[in-house]
């Protein structure tokens, strides 16, 4: 599936969710004006979002699905708290993960910014994983350093709360996909 066609689907997904559930046909049949390969994406979509738990909140939908370069500039060579962030390591559906040098003690960390603010939800979820982090102690798992909010005066003239937490910086880590796809694991 070609990015404009992925964009549209979740467009389409996007405000046809935030509507009452009386409110959606009209506006799905609006906007998928008869094609009926988009109408069936999105119906896929909303099914299987009426099957799952409500933790995927509009909010947090918006974080899965805006593509990676919207809404969250990227912040290389700027500070946040302790942190000089160097480059990015990756991207994900809640957050920005960088290469960053603490200031004290002086060390290379891994700082994770949440994209952005979204909903009360997605903060308190992004806080939940750190708070879970920390609690974790095993050598395969990053430790977590730190957790806060920063205060970002960015050049837009606009003053955001960017929620991050610094953790272990792990050299060696490679994709959890390509381990699976080489050792052939089962998608269960």
């Amino acid at each position: 599936m070609d990015a404009a066609r992925h964009n549209r689907i979740c467009g389409i997904f996007e405000r046809v969710i935030a509507l009452p559930e009386e409110q959606r046909t009209a506006l799905l049949e609006r906007s998928c004006a008869g094609d009926a390969s988009l109408r069936a994406e999105v119906d896929s979509l909303i099914s299987a979002h009426q099957r799952t738990n409500p933790i995927l909140d509009a909010g947090a939908l918006a974080l899965l699905t805006q593509p990676e370069d919207e809404e969250h500039p990227d912040l290389t060579g700027q500070r946040i708290g302790r942190y000089e962030l160097k480059r990015v390591i990756a991207r994900g559906g809640m957050g920005i993960v960088y290469e960053a040098m603490q200031e004290e003690p002086r060390r290379i960390v891994a700082v994770k910014v949440l994209r952005r603010l979204g909903s009360p939800s997605a903060v308190r979820r992004f806080h939940e994983e750190a708070q879970i982090l920390a609690r974790l102690s095993h050598p395969h798992i990053a430790h977590i350093y730190e957790a806060g909010t920063h205060i970002d005066g960015s050049p837009r003239g606009d003053c955001e709360h960017l929620p991050f937490f610094a953790m272990e910086f792990i050299s060696e880590a490679r994709p959890l996909t390509e381990f699976a796809i080489e050792r052939r694991l089962p998608i269960r």
